[in-house]
């Protein structure tokens, strides 16, 4: 059985997580020359840094469609595994040396490296966070164990979860636990690659400011240090945004470039939902410069049929599994005419702890919070040059764009405005600043943003990264970082292989034995008969056990279907965080009770 305990090999891990990623390096590098891309991307980016987005992309896409409609083995994964690895070795031994890394010669390209050090050893480090821990590494675990696309209703949390999480198998199943925190790192490379490339020797000392800008954003420590797939597609769109908006357009006429960024804008959305706002708007805007420009047919073809390699598959599934009518299937991001499932949109959308206001995309709410914020760099959309007005409408129009709708409609929390944010930055390298004075404060506050995060960030190496070096300091790390670690270490000790447990702590992922999440008792009212289905599914499950933390949620209202307590064991964990202003010393207690699922659907609704 895979299970994150097995998977984690110190030193062994890391070190194939690495070989893997200079593999999807070289994946990169052949889909850039079989397509003929340089001519378009070389004046945009150092294209160096655009390899292992790209490899990780094409990937993405090609096996996503199989994988979600289940037609597959684990032969096709480690298929692309041990060729990513050998892919890996070759592009280590033949191409690296070739690679030309821009000379840092001042103390703010010192920062700079310091910065892009501290996040690679980040990305190294032990996977924490309770999102990863529940469905980002919960998915491929899943696929891993069963050989097909999970397919339970009852699991409200995997709707969150697309095609990215479809990619970490691919590590996961050759013990690169380390690969999902390098495919962030890939994002950071990404739109480095895009602020380095020099337009003219004055736009250099520009454009290392704003990369110190854009690489501080304390949000950036959120994502390297999960399995969040978002930096990966917030990268890829600002590689979209730079080629349609500041390339010559005369080349974005080219069939290849065309397939290229169709097939990064619908992985986007088939990682995650959200996405299907900027790439919608990038698409659009490609739309209208392809009719300008006299290649709108072909445009429209090439996008029908990019888009329906992946659409056409995750339809099919939707339609399968939650009964949407066929427009839904496309358009709807979850399937809110399920019982439960609106109320997992409301928790989404909703204000929450950080109020409506956005002050918090600058400065964060408190220190529990720091690496929820994007930092000065909100600001460059105010500083942005308005001398050619045909020139900057349609770019602000679409970050503006990008920026309502999000407030609008998606969660509200910086790191969905990150895809704005580096667009504006890219903007502001292109046009320049309105004004010279804001320039220099603005450079002079990136440049004391930028010695600030230093701190958390070599906490989080000095927090994180020893874990997947050492037996002992795994346990440590993760016993201060991973909320729900102790609990599953002591439920490990006491629980047999063929036993099948629900948890109601969301980081089931952390379980050597088949667990069932128990997200469902959060978004629904146990008693109410439209969890009828849910219950079926679970009884054909055959969960035998039960697992309660704390103060036992929900065990009164569960208590028809509750048998005798098996294990119980006092102060059994406290409330882990990776941000130590976040965690509480408080002890809690660890329950687990037999589990009559003959009972079900009957003894959870009386």
């Amino acid at each position: 059985m895979y299970t994150l305990e097995t998977i984690q090999i110190p030193v062994i891990s890391p070190l194939i997580s690495i070989v893997i990623f200079f593999g999807l390096c070289g994946m990169g590098q052949i889909i850039i020359k079989l397509l003929k891309l340089e001519k378009i991307l070389y004046p945009i980016s150092s294209v160096e840094f655009q390899y292992p987005i790209i490899g990780i992309i094409f990937i993405t896409f090609f096996i996503f469609p199989f994988v979600q409609l289940s037609l597959f083995n684990k032969d096709l994964i480690y298929f692309f595994s041990y060729s990513l690895i050998l892919l890996g070795i070759y592009f280590i031994y033949i191409n690296l040396n070739k690679i030309n890394f821009p000379l840092f010669k001042f103390k703010k390209e010192l920062i700079l490296i310091i910065i892009i050090v501290c996040y690679l050893l980040i990305s190294l480090g032990l996977i924490t966070d309770a999102d990863s821990l529940d469905y980002h590494t919960g998915v491929p675990l899943y696929i891993l164990n069963n050989e097909h696309y999970p397919n339970e209703k009852f699991w409200i949390h995997l709707t969150k979860s697309g095609s990215g999480e479809i990619f970490y198998t691919i590590g996961l199943i050759n013990h690169a636990t380390q690969l999902p925190g390098l495919t962030q790192f890939a994002g950071i490379l990404s739109f480095l690659g895009l602020f380095l490339k020099k337009i003219n020797i004055k736009n250099n000392y520009e454009s290392y400011h704003l990369a110190l800008i854009a690489i501080s954003c304390p949000i950036l420590i959120f994502f390297v240090s999960s399995a969040k797939v978002q930096l990966i597609y917030a990268a890829s769109s600002a590689l979209i945004f730079t080629a349609i908006f500041f390339s010559k357009s005369k080349l974005l006429k080219n069939s290849n470039f065309i397939i290229f960024i169709n097939i990064l804008l619908v992985t986007a959305i088939s990682a995650k939902f959200s996405f299907a706002l900027s790439s919608s708007i990038l698409w659009l805007s490609l739309l209208i410069i392809s009719y300008k420009n006299n290649f709108f047919f072909k445009y429209i073809i090439f996008s029908i049929i990019v888009f329906s390699y992946i659409l056409i598959p995750r339809s099919i599934y939707r339609i399968d599994l939650y009964e949407f009518d066929l427009i839904s299937s496309f358009l709807n991001p979850l399937p809110t005419h399920l019982y439960g499932y609106k109320q997992l949109h409301e928790s989404l959308t909703s204000c929450g702890f950080h109020g409506c206001f956005p002050y918090w995309l600058i400065f964060p709410k408190s220190l529990g919070s720091f690496t929820e914020s994007l930092g000065i760099g909100s600001l460059a959309i105010l500083l942005i040059k308005f001398n050619k007005f045909k020139t900057i409408f349609p770019i602000l129009l679409i970050i503006i764009s990008q920026i309502v709708l999000s407030f609008i409609f998606g969660p509200n929390n910086a790191r969905w405005y990150i895809e704005p944010f580096l667009w504006s930055l890219i903007t502001l390298k292109y046009l320049g600043f309105s004004n010279i004075t804001a320039k220099k404060i603005f450079f002079n506050l990136g440049l004391i943003q930028s010695l600030i995060i230093i701190l958390p960030l070599t906490f989080a190496v000095y927090s994180l990264t020893p874990g997947s070096f050492s037996k002992y300091y795994s346990n440590k790390v993760l016993s201060k970082n991973a909320d729900g670690y102790q609990l599953f270490s002591w439920a490990n000790k006491n629980i047999n292989k063929d036993d099948v447990l629900i948890s109601t702590h969301r980081s089931f992922a952390l379980g050597n034995f088949k667990v069932l999440p128990g997200d469902l008792f959060l978004y629904t009212d146990i008693k109410n008969k439209k969890n009828k289905i849910y219950y079926e599914e679970l009884k054909n499950l055959k969960p035998n056990l039960i697992l309660f933390y704390d103060t036992k949620k929900n065990f009164k209202k569960l208590e028809n279907c509750i048998g005798n307590l098996i294990f119980y064991k006092k102060n059994v964990g406290v409330k882990a965080s990776r941000n130590p202003f976040n965690r509480i010393d408080r002890r809690f207690d660890g329950y687990i009770y037999e589990f009559n699922y003959d009972k079900l659907p009957n003894c959870a609704l009386k």
